[in-house]
């Protein structure tokens, strides 16, 4: 195992890091497997275990803490808080002591403030009182050791964070399929001396189940592309460490194979410029090189462009529970772009200006205009869009409800109420939030009592929004019963939307 220095923590990571978010729970001893798996991993070296308290509803943090205890040396592992649902310092400094008590160890040496979307929401955690402040009061007590983040933002806006000083590490994701655009921010990092961890490193599972178009990434001695894919990232030395999420044994040996020889500066620089070129080689394939920047129309062509590349791609993602063809490339479209930069349109009218001056300087001579008016029909028709978020609210609400209710709770329900707060700030309404999961009975969510099922008929609210996307139609069938006793029931989604959160 190559190990390197993470930034100016005064800690070396291994190159291999494990994610824990895909292990196979549901299957015989599956939680035992996991921990065995991560054990294993640390036997070969590995020393950085990514996890969260979001990650298979709790259980992944229970096999990092599992592994940890029985590894008998010292592994470091994370733990995280999301800002904009743990939105006060006591509200973070309590996410870190509850995952710390789930898993069982008495410190984490890494916190991460996860899934920061943009510049100012990252400044609106960092506020007097706001989550940061409870990571730093964690960090001062010795329950972690460095503040990091992770981030689904654009370059531009990842690179003024870090120069705001506040973090020492950063989790970005980085693979083949971004060979240029986050090079930036690759650059930023040494610069400031910010220890770099790359997710999505196989790109969310698209190089693995398309091994005859990534194939060129193989190298000499590669075992596969997948593996090539990971050599790739790691020959950048600016990147500490590359996580994978690895289901078995033989996933785990392959990737600590691709790991086990060390490239020289010469040899990684090669790498990297045949992969690079190889991508260029590609017809019809945006290699984020950013040439085309400086559209009149101030559209960010280059990650739309990438986003774009998804259609030549099949699987990778989660497919959401869905079978339409169409709809699942609009799903891997939206995922790109909110893995490169959590972009969302306002609304979906196409603002090209069709100036053709893109076109002109693309080395790949893509038909740019015509992409982005693709782009824009498939956001129209999948309700990808700020507009059709607030057009499907003002519907649903167009009466003045007493007691309004969401159905589950997290993430995606405080997306949707956010929204809601918008268009209607000053509701006066009552408000509730059900949800099966028993452990989330009696917490709050984004000031939301989370309720019991069973409380419904004495609540009895006047409306329930299902706001799942991927289970929408099972809690349906589950609480259609009480429309006959006056209560409405409406599911945020409709058949043709790809999510609003991925």
């Amino acid at each position: 195992m190559q190990y390197r220095p993470f930034g100016k923590t005064g800690k070396k990571l291994s190159a291999l890091g494990v994610g824990t978010m895909r292990f196979k729970l549901g299957e015989e001893n599956g939680f035992e497997n996991a921990v065995q798996l991560t054990l294993e991993a640390v036997k070969q070296g590995v020393n950085y275990i990514d996890t969260s308290f979001g990650y298979l509803g709790g259980q992944a943090e229970k096999i990092a803490g599992e592994a940890v205890k029985r590894a008998g040396k010292e592994v470091y592992v994370t733990v995280k808080s999301n800002g904009l649902t743990d939105v006060s310092a006591d509200a973070c400094y309590k996410r870190i002591c509850d995952s710390l008590k789930n898993m069982g160890l008495p410190k984490a040496h890494f916190f991460i403030l996860w899934t920061v979307l943009n510049y100012d929401d990252f400044m609106k955690m960092t506020l007097p009182g706001a989550a940061y402040d409870g990571a730093v009061r964690a960090k001062k007590e010795g329950l972690i050791d460095h503040i990091c983040m992770s981030a689904h933002a654009s370059p531009e806006n990842i690179i003024k964070i870090m120069r705001t000083g506040k973090i020492e590490g950063l989790t970005i994701s980085y693979s083949v399929l971004t060979p240029h655009i986050f090079e930036p921010v690759l650059q930023t990092a040494a610069e400031l001396g910010i220890g770099l961890v790359t997710m999505n490193s196989l790109g969310g599972g698209l190089i693995p189940q398309n091994p005859g178009l990534f194939s060129f990434v193989k190298q000499d001695g590669d075992e596969s592309a997948a593996a090539a894919a990971l050599s790739w990232s790691y020959a950048h030395p600016q990147i500490t460490t590359v996580l994978s999420g690895m289901t078995t044994l033989d996933e785990l040996n392959e990737n600590l194979r691709a790991f086990s020889k060390s490239e020289n500066s010469a040899e990684s620089e090669k790498r990297i410029a045949e992969v690079n070129k190889s991508f260029s080689d590609i017809t019809g394939f945006c290699t984020g090189c950013g040439y085309c920047a400086g559209c009149p129309a101030g559209i960010d062509i280059a990650v739309l462009m990438q986003a774009f590349n998804a259609i030549k791609f099949t699987g990778g993602i989660m497919d959401y529970r869905r079978k339409d063809e169409r709809l699942l490339e609009n799903i891997r479209i939206c995922y790109r772009l909110n893995m490169i930069s959590s972009f969302m349109p306002p609304d979906t009218k196409n603002p090209c200006l069709q100036c053709g001056e893109c076109e002109s300087k693309c080395t790949q001579h893509l038909p740019i205009i015509k992409r982005i008016a693709e782009i824009y029909k498939r956001f129209d028709e999948s309700a990808y869009s700020e507009k059709h978020i607030m057009d499907r609210l003002r519907n649903i609400f167009s009466v003045n409800y007493e007691k309004i209710a969401f159905w589950s709770a997290g993430l995606y329900t405080k997306k949707v109420f956010s929204y809601f707060q918008k268009l209607f700030p000053n509701q006066k309404s009552d408000f509730f939030i059900f949800d099966k999961n028993e452990k989330l009975w009696g917490t709050v969510c984004d000031g939301i009592r989370v309720e019991n099922p069973s409380k419904l008929l004495e609540i009895k609210p006047n409306i329930v929004v299902i706001s799942n996307y991927i289970y929408s139609e099972e809690i349906y069938r589950d609480i259609k019963q009480y429309e006959n006793s006056g209560v409405r029931i409406v599911k945020i989604h409709t058949g043709n939307d790809v999510p609003w959160l991925f």
